[in-house]
């Protein structure tokens, strides 16, 4: 996996205009999540095992092109000229894999599908089920997670993860920005839970 050149907390990709009418345009911009988890934070130990990160499992209410906030409990809003340059489902698995990346001493990070015809050594699902900025106060990440080790003898360890990242600015790059760091939250968890995963493993052996 190639390390990118900078972090961002957001990356605006490219813009076009809308002709709102007579003298009137609207620039659209595309949004992606970015890692946040620096390069020179403390590493977990998963040397020689190989990680697999996905498929990732999104609500309906996230898969469109928009990017959403809810402004009041039952009512999101639609940023109709902000959008995702990417899929969120594949932004989502390439930023989890590199912080991944960042955090781990292992061999590979791969993101479903994958593409070499072996399975990682350790799998992670993940089954979301809300990713979006709450209006003024805070991006909010809720997921069911998986982590499926190859070998057949070992049980899969199965967590819910909860986080939130205040708001820190307004307007979309803020709510993007929140909503990446939600996700290296998640990120270093993860690597927690295979690292101990991985030590219960030789303790058993």
């Amino acid at each position: 996996m190639r390390h990118p050149m900078i972090l961002a907390g957001v990356l605006i990709l490219l813009s076009g205009c809308i002709n709102l009418g007579e003298g009137t345009r609207q620039r659209i911009r595309l949004y992606t999540l970015q890692p946040t988890v620096s390069a020179a934070e403390p590493r977990f130990g998963l040397a020689g095992q190989s990680v697999g990160v996905g498929p990732v499992y999104l609500p309906d209410y996230l898969q469109r092109t928009q990017v959403i906030t809810l402004d009041a409990p039952n009512e999101y809003r639609l940023a109709e000229f902000a959008k995702w340059a990417e899929p969120l489902e594949e932004n989502i698995l390439r930023v989890t894999a590199e912080n991944l990346f960042r955090l781990l001493e292992s061999e590979r990070i791969l993101t479903f599908p994958w593409r070499s015809g072996r399975k990682p050594g350790y799998l992670i699902r993940m089954d979301i089920r809300r990713f979006e900025a709450v209006t003024g106060d805070a991006a909010h990440l809720t997921v069911q997670w998986t982590i499926e080790p190859q070998e057949s003898e070992k049980a899969p360890r199965n967590g819910l993860f909860q986080g939130k990242s205040p708001l820190q600015g307004e307007g979309t790059e803020a709510v993007v920005a929140a909503m990446s760091r939600t996700l290296g939250d998640f990120s270093r968890r993860m690597a927690e839970e295979l690292a101990r995963f991985a030590e219960q493993g030789k303790a058993g052996s």
